[in-house]
Formats: structure tokens, C-alpha cells, sequence
């Protein structure tokens, strides 16, 4: 529920649907808004659809979240965490004011790749770091063919990279920006 009227809550949700980064408003009638988000590596996209009723004492919302893509089994949560993040951003919105400030940093959330699960950071961060060593040993001992430790020193950092970005983000320690 948004403490304002229909048509200021509807201006606000259009006015967060606009700072995002990764959705973008596809449709905008009185009483719903609808954004597309563009797929990560969890998903292949999602269209967020967002109704508003009129209620006393303001605005009650509905969100719902489906795959763009029909046949999508699993979404990795990735719906539940992009309206959870529009959630944040509104309330923002709803604190400061008319502050931008405040909704662009919580609007920043929708569509961004949540952190692997700890098991999985902690395997691709192994992973990660005897793809480099494997391919530093296989630079100096295999001159002759750089095909062979090539593709490994080039995807070695990035597995590396983001399973470190997610065991931060999940000990509560501040994101590498």
C-alpha cells in the first residue's frame, strides 16, 4: 500500500520504472504500469506488471512477476528479488519525498544479478583461481600453442571476479563496485 492517491502513486511507480537501469516501462495505463526487464544470467527476462486500487488512505498495489519467456521453469527468484527491489525503491520515494536520490539508489537493484549461494561462490571461486594457476604454468611451459591456456586466462578473472562480488555481498561486506 502507498500512502498517496491513485494518481500520484501511479506517477511515482512511473518515475521509478524510469530510473532503472535494466527494465524498462513497456505500457502505462491509469491504473498499471508494466516493465519489461532485460535477461541476466538467471533468466531470460521478465515482464513486471504492477496494478493499482484505489483504497482509503492511499493506493494498494499488486505486483506479479512472469518470464518473458513462456516455457521457463525456474526464474532463480529472480522476480520476487526485481519487485522486492521496486518495492524499495517506492518506499524511498514514498520517505524522501520527491528526492531522486533515494529512489535512484534503490532502483539501481531491479534486473542486477543477485549473488550465487555461498557453495557456489566458494566452487567458482576454487574454480576460478586454478584456472589462472593452470593457465600461468601451461604460459610458461606451452609457448608453442596459446591455444591451450588462452580461453583459461581469459575466463579464469571472471568467474574469480563475481564469486568474490558474492561472498562479499553475502558475509554483509560492502559490493566491489
Amino acid at each position: 500500500m502507498v500512502a498517496k492517491p491513485l494518481k500520484e502513486a501511479h506517477g511515482l511507480f512511473v518515475r521509478v520504472a524510469t530510473l532503472t537501469q535494466r527494465a524498462r516501462m513497456t505500457s502505462s495505463a491509469d491504473a498499471r504500469v508494466e516493465l519489461g526487464v532485460r535477461g541476466n544470467l538467471y533468466s531470460w527476462g521478465e515482464v513486471i506488471t504492477i496494478d493499482l486500487t484505489p483504497t482509503t488512505g492511499g493506493t494498494s498495489v499488486t505486483a506479479r512477476s512472469r518470464p518473458t519467456v513462456p516455457t521457463t521453469l525456474f526464474d532463480w527468484g529472480e522476480g520476487a528479488r526485481d519487485i522486492r527491489a521496486l518495492h524499495d525503491a517506492v518506499g524511498h520515494a514514498s520517505d524522501t519525498g520527491d528526492g531522486e536520490t533515494g529512489i535512484a539508489a534503490a532502483a539501481v537493484n531491479v534486473g542486477q544479478l543477485s549473488p550465487w549461494p555461498k557453495p557456489i561462490a566458494w566452487f567458482s571461486a576454487i574454480t576460478g583461481a586454478l584456472m589462472l594457476l593452470l593457465a600461468l604454468v601451461n604460459l610458461v611451459i606451452n609457448t608453442a600453442s596459446i591455444g591451450s591456456w588462452l580461453p583459461l586466462l581469459i575466463l579464469g578473472p571472471f568467474t574469480l571476479v563475481y564469486a568474490i562480488r558474492s561472498l562479499r555481498a553475502d558475509d554483509g561486506w560492502s559490493r566491489i563496485q
